[in-house]
């Protein structure tokens, strides 16, 4: 699996996020207006971009663009999906496994849903018929843990698999943001 640190996924996260804050506000092609007549305040379509254009951060949205421009496809369509995330801090497991579920390979999705609907089948007929408070573990009651188990470890094994192709993805696609940014300096 390829490794990736959390100080790194957060740093690309903090580059991203303006980049998109300024798309989720209309885009790049959005400029502040001065002297518009008319809305004003929070129901103005472009209160959130004359914000960001008096802080600076639309002219740094579009300096992240530009950088993202010379990534490749690839790797672009991940920090993409990063920018559109780059509010939120998670681990890095949970980001490759929240991107493997949006574009990880079909094949990988499918098995990863089929587990989880089996495991959940076999844990509600485990709560269903399973051992009663008080009563003594039977034999059906036996063989319904067994299967909850065993598919709670291959809903586990499905999982990490879809965690691994999504880890690789994230840490190249970052490893290629930094570098970037590196190469600039």
């Amino acid at each position: 699996m390829a490794d990736l640190s959390v100080f790194d996924l957060h740093r690309a996260l903090a580059d991203l996020e303006c980049y998109g804050r300024l798309a989720a506000a209309g885009g790049l092609r959005t400029r502040s207006l001065e002297g518009r007549h008319g809305q004003t305040g929070a129901n103005d379509p472009y209160v959130a971009v004359d914000r960001m254009a008096d802080r600076g951060e639309a002219a740094h949205a579009r300096r992240v663009w530009a950088r993202l421009v010379r990534v490749n496809g690839v790797d672009r369509r991940v920090l993409l999906w990063l920018a559109d995330r780059g509010g939120s801090r998670p681990d890095p497991g949970t980001m490759a496994v929240l991107f493997a579920r949006e574009y990880g390979p079909l094949e990988l999705r499918e098995a990863w849903e089929r587990t989880e609907q089996l495991q959940k089948a076999a844990a509600e007929a485990y709560g269903a018929r399973g051992p009663q408070r008080g009563r003594t573990l039977t034999t059906a009651g036996a063989l319904l843990r067994d299967r909850m188990t065993q598919s709670l470890r291959v809903e586990q094994a499905a999982e990490s698999a879809l965690r691994a192709w999504g880890m690789e993805r994230v840490a190249r696609a970052i490893a290629t943001w930094l570098s970037s940014a590196e190469e600039k300096c």
